[in-house]
């Protein structure tokens, strides 16, 4: 009798370490697929911040184009106003060419500024391509992992008592 009482314990510790294992398993394998998917946005949020800071840039170089535009009809206007008195005209020109020059500087640094980050953000998007295509490649195989296991016998059974799913698999598209 006492020999029963053993071999029954045994296998009572058995049955419990394999099911803590089971449980410890699909835990460990649920949260390597939530990672993933953590993971794959964080990749698709710096991609979209990089675009953000593309538009402003863009928007603030077309912002002083404007305005470089506007100051050029103005000063044609003026030019043609003061043409009569040819030393006023003349005074006038040199210092709105002066003016020119640094508003053409600072146009010139705003557009290079977008072209880098035009650049950056190009670069970017050839990288989001790459990255969201081995994420999603690790997130798939992660979650086939979490699927096999929950379907199989007796983890399924464990699975279902805990409320572990598997999770559906990333389309590229």
């Amino acid at each position: 009798m006492r020999t029963v009482l053993i071999v029954l314990a045994v296998i009572v510790i058995i049955a419990v370490l394999r099911f803590a294992y089971a449980y410890i398993n699909l835990v460990y394998k649920r949260q390597d697929v939530l990672n993933m998917l953590n993971k794959m946005y964080k990749i698709i949020q710096k991609h979209y911040e990089n675009i953000n800071i593309l538009i402003d840039s863009l928007q603030k170089a077309q912002m002083i184009d404007n305005i470089l535009a506007e100051r050029i009809d103005n000063l044609k206007q003026e030019a043609i106003t003061l043409g009569n008195s040819i030393s006023d005209a003349d005074r006038r020109i040199a210092y709105e060419c002066e003016i020119f020059k640094i508003a053409k500087d600072a146009a010139k640094k705003a557009y290079d500024s977008a072209d880098d980050n035009l650049k950056e953000v190009i670069n970017s998007y050839l990288e989001f391509d790459n990255k969201v295509a081995v994420s999603a490649k690790l997130y798939n195989q992660k979650a086939q992992k979490l699927k096999t296991t929950v379907e199989v016998f007796p983890m399924s059974f464990i699975a279902r008592l805990l409320r572990i799913k598997h999770f559906d698999f990333y389309r590229i598209v």
